[in-house]
């Protein structure tokens, strides 16, 4: 609102007032493994994908990310995985 109402006429027909909408979607998978030793314990495989789809982020005219970084996160799609070794 602040950058709207102290800009100049042709800034001010550059910038809207409406964010689009943003949604993502993360998808993790985990499997548990018992060894048939007992002493090496369990082990617990993760794997995920956080924002799959790699949906763009809204555009927003204000600073010179041209997104809200308080919000978002622009990194897009993310692979990871862990494992985790419990005795």
């Amino acid at each position: 609102d602040i950058a709207y109402v102290n800009a100049n006429d042709l800034v001010r027909s550059l910038l809207t007032k409406k964010i689009d909408s943003y949604s993502t979607w993360d998808v993790q998978y985990r499997y548990a493994h018992d060894w048939d030793n007992g002493a090496l314990g369990r082990t617990v495989f993760t794997f995920g994908v956080l924002d799959l789809f790699d949906e763009d982020l809204p555009y927003r005219e204000v600073g010179g990310l041209n997104y809200d970084a308080t919000v978002f996160d622009p990194r897009g799609r993310r692979i990871y995985g862990r494992a985790l070794w419990q005795f």
